[in-house]
């Protein structure tokens, strides 16, 4: 399909497991006091039970995406430096270059002329 122009320029951003897990422990919270009262072996219970599990696997997902995106973004910047180094480097070679180039032409000029003269 087609793509809107401003997702090819946008930077990766880190997942966020803190809203659902807001969203998430008010429900727990709500049920909490309704299951205490019910016992733990209450479809509530259960639910309950099943929610904390996702809750904890939300967050231990979210905690994941954050250092594998914390890696590449340090990566990114790294690559980034390197890059603009290697840049200016081979823009200093290329004027050095130049230079020799220009003073070899000089040497051959002035050499033609000196086998001319002989």
């Amino acid at each position: 399909g087609s793509r809107h122009p401003s997702s090819a320029t946008s930077r990766p951003q880190p997942s966020s497991p803190h809203l659902a897990m807001k969203s998430a422990t008010f429900a727990l919270a709500a049920l909490a006091g309704r299951a205490l009262a019910s016992g733990a072996d209450s479809p509530i219970g259960k639910v309950l039970s099943m929610l904390s599990e996702l809750q904890g696997k939300i967050v231990a997902e979210g905690e994941a995406e954050q250092k594998e995106f914390a890696a590449l973004s340090e990566w990114c910047e790294d690559r980034a430096r390197n890059l603009a180094h290697e840049i200016e480097t081979g823009k200093s070679e290329v004027e050095s270059l130049k230079a020799t180039i220009d003073e070899q032409a000089s040497n051959i000029a002035s050499l033609t002329t000196r086998v001319e003269e002989l």
